[in-house]
């Protein structure tokens, strides 16, 4: 039922397309909704780019980096990729609460792709407290990747998200599982009460390890997602031959609509 009615309300390139559903009440146990194929995930993908890493006789092969280059700069898309349709929802007053690589996935002209709404909130429509907060359900989303706020069932807000982007955004770059041997426990005293954070490689630019830091940081001093996506951007153009095409959230989905009427 929600992921129905988010669906049905939004429209951007990086985001799953709900093509049907079901005619009839969102909560009958035969209700259906009809999606977009998917032929990947983020997990199998960044094993895929594990095994691409150069190494030994390849590595000194490729002296000048450009293989390496290239897989940075696809890493780096996807996370501005998965940037862009998270401000877009932002924009659109909806947190999407459940960022992991097993909710991201690619099609099949291998663009990137956000699916499962099922945790998806309208975040305007949730009691607002001080501070530009909000009460929402505590404890959403997966532990490895979750808000330390939202964790210990403080109130929360879109932000939230850019947390969990940048952990995601982490394991993306770094090719490795966040706090792979942490429990429960761990999780909690460690990383949600003391504020322990991942380690980044002291290889990635300044531009990326400011936001990396800056994005997992306390809530009021995180960047917003649209500010995530003109550093992303800001990254790409200096690494890439090919500038990025800077487009807001609204004009990557009007370019989408005329795509698909063509």
């Amino acid at each position: 039922a929600t992921e129905t009615r988010v669906l049905s309300d939004i429209e951007h390139p990086n985001i799953i397309k709900m093509r049907a559903f079901m005619k009839g009440s969102f909560f009958q146990a035969d209700f259906f909704v009809v999606l977009d194929r998917l032929y990947d995930i983020l997990n199998q993908r960044i094993s895929k780019w594990k095994k691409l890493q150069p190494s030994g006789f390849r590595k000194m092969m490729d002296r000048k980096g450009k293989k390496s280059n290239a897989q940075y700069v696809e890493r780096l898309t996807v996370i501005y990729d998965l940037a862009s349709a998270l401000s877009y929802l932002h924009e659109h007053g909806i947190i999407y609460r459940d960022i992991k690589p097993d909710n991201i996935g690619f099609d099949v002209r291998d663009d990137v792709k956000i699916f499962d709404f099922g945790l998806a909130r309208e975040f305007k429509l949730a009691k607002q407290t001080e501070g530009g907060m909000y009460l929402m359900t505590a404890d959403t989303g997966s532990p490895r990747y979750m808000a330390p706020e939202a964790a210990l069932g403080k109130p929360y807000n879109e932000n939230a998200d850019v947390y969990s982007l940048s952990i995601l955004a982490w394991q993306i770059l770094k090719l490795e599982t966040p706090y792979a041997t942490f429990s429960m426990n761990m999780l909690r005293r460690t990383i949600y009460e003391k504020g322990a954070r991942p380690v980044c490689d002291p290889k990635w630019s300044g531009i990326v390890t400011n936001l990396l830091q800056k994005s997992w940081a306390a809530p009021e001093k995180r960047p917003t997602m649209a500010q995530v996506v003109d550093k992303i951007e800001n990254e790409l153009n200096k690494n890439s031959s090919d500038p990025v095409l800077h487009l807001d959230a609204s004009e990557k989905s009007l370019r989408m609509k005329q795509a698909s009427s063509q």
